[in-house]
């Protein structure tokens, strides 16, 4: 029999490797042996089996029949098995790896898969992960797209079972606290596994020549890096917290994540036009269906590169995004995408699209916007979600950050932009600190104008009067409450002696008096 065997290169294709050249009493043998080392947890042995064989023929066996055997070998790949013997799901780990390096590629490949559209739990996932990294790499250039979508499809869809975690309220340095929770310490024992998977695949993109082909397996790896991002990256903190004596205290999935942005930006030259076109509501399809929420993919993983300053250099994005794009044009793209992170119920969500919004913001100085920018939609869209978030969020902490984007975002007018703006802020804000607040920013802004009124047309007396209009008036009369606009009123309050004092004509057409009569009698 061993006379008449076909060569190894041979046994290895399967096109040239016919069951007949083995005997079924051989392959029945090894099966034979190597099932009741497992069925007896005897890992010494069965690894010997597939790692050592006693006979060439049995190396035969393994490498024409290694579908056969993946398939015997996932089938102890447990829940049961796992919590029971993890020592010895870890030799079937062990053998997979020993069966993808002997066998045939796209023979293991399908029994790869097919077990693990079936597994229910992450763990079992990944001890299929370094086999299947092997497997892949195996596969012929000319399929390896084809194969690659196929995998990481089948990979995709134990991202989507994993579950939200629920909001904890945690602040600061306590939200470190998180990884320790079993559930999401698996979710991140399984992100950190990925990597090692992905990285072999990136880097043989790198190197291929430029071809349909590889176009292909770079557009299937950045589908698969993106819907990360958007589960479990989007539940999980990689923000580093500071300790007692100033050092930075970093998450656990800190460190994947970042190695996920640095494959992004190898298999996409601009990350940034990628993101940002797909995200788009244009190119939103049913293709697109599989990335579950793009916004939040794109939002989370551009929250890590300006956010985090995940790269290399030390300004955020250098490296990763061209610089080509200004300042406005980075926020006015990424708008849509944080109001759709400061919109969710999730809380780590909430705060990465604060931390994107922030970083975003100061990158520019004050006074930066000028001209008609305060009527640019993509920009006005983000107040109101940021103050929806600043009056209701549930966490103190991520309600002060929220406050400290407003009035960094308000900064970023000039004086002549703001009066736009103004005229926004106190017809859609209903929170009486909020308008507060804008109310005095209002009269530190007429405090330069009146130096040289003449030098800010959009201040004149005729435009300002539908203002003092809005501001000057309760709007239940005496009835309101005004204990509950106590922040608004006493700013109110503080402009109207102001401008009395300073230009009072700008009240000439406004009535005053009746709104102090109401306040006179609201306090009765």
């Amino acid at each position: 029999m061993a006379a008449n065997s076909p060569p190894l290169a041979a046994a290895v294709d399967m096109s040239s490797a016919p069951e007949e050249h083995m005997s079924p009493v051989e392959t029945d043998d090894l099966r034979k042996k190597l099932r009741r080392a497992l069925e007896d947890w005897n890992i010494v042995t069965a690894e010997s089996l597939l790692r050592k064989p006693a006979a060439d023929k049995d190396e035969q066996d393994i490498q024409i029949h290694s579908m056969d055997l993946t398939a015997m070998v996932c089938e102890y790949l447990t829940p049961e098995m796992e919590d029971a013997g993890p020592h010895l799901t870890q030799c079937c780990q062990d053998l997979l790896v020993i069966l993808a390096q002997k066998g045939n590629a796209k023979e293991n490949l399908i029994a790869l898969l097919e077990h693990l559209e079936g597994f229910k739990t992450l763990k079992l996932v990944r001890r299929v992960l370094p086999a299947l990294a092997i497997t892949l790499m195996g596969i012929k250039d000319k399929s390896k797209a084809h194969s690659w979508s196929w995998a990481l499809d089948t990979l995709a869809c134990h991202l989507k079972t994993i579950q939200q975690p629920e909001n904890s309220g945690l602040e600061g340095a306590e939200r470190l606290t998180l990884d320790l929770n079993s559930e999401i310490s698996d979710i991140i024992d399984f992100l950190d596994d990925l990597v090692p998977l992905l990285q072999p695949l990136v880097i043989h993109c790198q190197k291929s020549e430029n071809s349909t082909e590889n176009c292909l397996r770079k557009q299937h790896l950045t589908k698969f890096i993106l819907q990360t991002f958007g589960s479990p990256i989007a539940y999980l903190s990689q923000h580093p917290e500071k300790s007692k004596s100033g050092d930075k205290l970093y998450p656990r999935s800190y460190e994947a994540s970042k190695k996920l942005v640095n494959f992004i930006s190898i298999l996409n030259s601009d990350i940034f036009a990628k993101v940002i076109s797909l995200s788009s509501s244009d190119n939103k399809t049913k293709d697109f269906e599989d990335y579950g929420d793009i916004d939040i993919c794109a939002g989370v993983l551009l929250y890590l590169v300006f956010g985090e300053s995940m790269c290399d250099d030390v300004v955020a994005g250098v490296g990763i995004v061209p610089q080509v794009y200004s300042h406005t044009h980075i926020l006015r793209s990424c708008s849509s995408l944080i109001v759709k992170m400061l919109s969710t119920t999730v809380e780590s969500i909430n705060h990465k699209g604060l931390l994107l919004l922030q970083s975003l913001i100061t990158r520019m100085p004050g006074d930066w916007f000028t001209g008609i920018t305060s009527r640019d939609p993509k920009l006005i869209a983000l107040i109101t979600p940021l103050a929806n978030l600043i009056v209701h969020h549930n966490t103190a902490e991520l309600r002060s950050l929220g406050f400290t984007c407003y009035r960094q975002f308000v900064g970023l007018f000039d004086i002549s932009a703001r009066f736009d703006l103004y005229k926004y802020l106190f017809n859609s804000l209903n929170h009486s600190g909020l308008l507060g607040w804008s109310v005095t920013h209002l009269k530190n802004t007429l405090v330069h104008v009146l130096k040289d009124i003449d030098a800010y047309p959009s201040y004149s007396q005729g435009k300002m009067q539908p203002i003092f209009t809005k501001l000057f008036h309760l709007k239940h009369g005496a009835q309101t409450d005004l204990l509950e606009i106590s922040d608004e009123l006493i700013a109110e309050i503080n402009l109207a002696y102001f401008v009395t004092c300073r230009q009072p004509d700008y009240l000439s057409n406004v009535k005053l008096q009746d709104w102090v009569d109401q306040l006179q009698e609201g306090l009765k």
